[in-house]
């Protein structure tokens, strides 16, 4: 099974990951003479709604490696969308502040907003990064449909039904994601991934806020894995990642990092938004079939972090597999699993180390260790500091897991810097 002049293919999400799949699949159907009815079906982009209804719960990072993978495809993050540019973390971890600048100058991350920004916001419309995608898919031939899909049922191939209309395609492409409100019937059997759940709100920025600089703790409360503040021109994003956090996460993450916080903040924080987005953790057990695929976080997507990239990465990966090899699931087991696994297979190195990161934070002792090695990385050369690009990676997903994992454990730079340890001072480990 191909798709051929006159195919259709039906995407249901038009998030990042329907949207690159709708441009690529233009861009390259236009490259070999092909005429395609593609159609994005999302009810969310007909409306100005405000906080979560119009979200997908993201934090609205877009790393390094998104931004040029973007701008690969022809496009080009407006001004108006961007949000921010990020420099610079600024990391606390139990009363101590690490400064951590981009490790590798030139490389552009941005912050925007998936939605029309916070529920309270009052004001100018906010520029919504999921809306400019899919003016561009739209700008590129897709049709848009502004309803939510009811069921995909089958009548001799695939069909898309909504509240006014059915759409027969050939192709279905699965990219509402784990935040999106369940189709209740599906022609196929898919399982979404297992997932985890976040912590996020907006707050107010204060007006000295350090520029182009997000804020991340480690430590407290009790189950935080991270959190982070993520500037947005008159906000700041608050997200938050634990294990088994309690009923009011924000509060109490305020609340146990209430010293480094009043570096930042004189008044009392005023909540704009807030929801608890689920996040995946493992890939969907079974993510495509004869004429059907998943992508974006509906089939995997990187851990914790940088999921605008890999919905890239999935989209380009189904969709070139739909034109070069077809349409059937036996064409996206050659084709798209191999990239699909390649991002689960990173995965596991990153859970190996914010495994290491958490136990490091639960023992006083190697907490103390890790932050006098820290603050000795800092003074080395560009090309040498192991532990500040470490971490520099595993907050913004601007590195695989599997090069962190592999830099973090190489000998030479190891005994280097244990060397540096022994000949600058002590350990400065608690008693």
């Amino acid at each position: 099974m191909r798709l051929e002049n006159g195919s259709r293919v039906g995407i249901i999400g038009g998030g990042p990951a329907g949207c690159f799949a709708a441009i690529q699949l233009l861009n390259r159907a236009r490259e070999e003479g092909l005429r395609l009815d593609v159609r994005i079906f999302d009810p969310r982009f007909d409306t100005d709604v405000r906080g979560v209804a119009a979200c997908k719960g993201c934090a609205g990072i877009v790393s390094a490696n998104a931004v040029q993978s973007i701008e690969s495809i022809g496009l080009s993050v407006p001004p108006r969308v961007i949000q921010e540019t990020i420099e610079e973390y600024r990391v606390h971890i139990l009363g101590q502040t690490i400064r951590l600048p981009q490790p590798r100058p030139g490389r552009k991350i941005l912050s925007v907003y998936r939605g029309r920004g916070p529920r309270t916001h009052q004001g100018d419309p906010i520029e919504s990064f999921d809306s400019y995608l899919i003016s561009e898919a739209v700008a590129r031939g897709a049709g848009y449909v502004p309803e939510r899909v009811r069921s995909l049922g089958w009548d001799r191939g695939p069909l898309v039904r909504t509240e006014s209309t059915n759409f027969a395609a050939d192709l279905i492409v699965l990219a509402a994601g784990v935040n999106s409100r369940p189709i209740p019937e599906l022609f196929f059997n898919y399982t979404p991934p297992q997932t985890g759940i976040m912590a996020q709100d907006e707050i107010r920025k204060p007006a000295d806020w350090p520029a182009h600089t997000v804020i991340a703790f480690f430590g407290e409360p009790k189950g935080l894995i991270f959190g982070a503040l993520v500037p947005k021109r008159e906000y700041l994003n608050v997200s938050l990642l634990g294990y088994q956090m309690g009923p009011d996460p924000i509060r109490e993450f305020f609340r146990a990092q209430k010293e480094p916080m009043a570096e930042y903040f004189s008044a009392p924080l005023e909540n704009c938004c807030g929801c608890s987005p689920r996040v995946p953790l493992h890939i969907a057990p079974r993510y495509y079939g004869d004429q059907w695929v998943a992508i974006g976080d509906a089939a995997v997507a990187r851990l914790y972090k940088d999921g605008i990239y890999s919905s890239f990465v999935t989209a380009e990966a189904a969709m070139r597999t739909a034109l070069d090899q077809g349409i059937d699931a036996e064409a996206f087991k050659a084709g798209y699993e191999p990239a699909a696994r390649r991002i689960a297979a990173d995965n596991r190195y990153g859970d190996i180390l914010f495994a290491i990161s958490t136990a490091i934070l639960r023992n006083p002792r190697l907490t103390a260790a890790f932050l006098y090695s820290l603050h000795l990385d800092e003074t080395r050369p560009e090309g040498k500091k192991i532990l500040a690009r470490l971490i520099w990676g595993m907050l913004t997903g601007d590195e695989s897991y599997r090069l962190l994992f592999r830099m973090s454990f190489r000998p030479r730079e190891l005994a280097e810097l244990g060397r540096e340890i022994i000949r600058r001072g002590r350990w400065l480990i608690p008693d």
